[in-house]
């Protein structure tokens, strides 16, 4: 534990054995497949899936720029600002265009909440 399996190209996969006991995993928050990301290695793309903390214990955070290093059919690996390695994530949950800072019912970006 600790650490997560890595995936060939420094990529790390939090949905494997090695994740914490939370079952770290990113599920899509976009259902439509029309809206998907689509693009190629070497673009620049924001996280706007669900939130998470990595095995390592960095986090994901809506909003965190990177950039693609690795492309398969459903799932991209990209290289976010702030982490030490590629992370493989689905392409629903990448974007092309930074996300907007205002969310539904009037929160935003960075804002605390209890």
């Amino acid at each position: 534990r600790g650490t997560a399996k890595a995936k060939g190209n420094n990529v790390m996969d939090p949905e494997t054995d090695a994740a914490p006991p939370k079952g770290v995993t990113f599920a899509s928050l976009n259902t439509v497949s029309g809206r998907d990301w689509c693009g190629k290695v070497g673009d620049t793309v924001w996280f706007k899936g669900l939130c998470g903390g990595l095995p390592d214990g960095s986090e994901l955070v809506y909003g965190c720029k990177g950039k693609v290093t690795r492309l398969e059919p459903d799932m991209v690996a990209v290289h976010f600002q702030g982490l030490h390695f590629n992370l493989r994530c689905c392409r629903s949950d990448i974007s092309a265009t930074e996300p907007q800072s205002e969310l539904c019912g009037g929160w935003h970006v960075n804002d605390i909440a209890w």
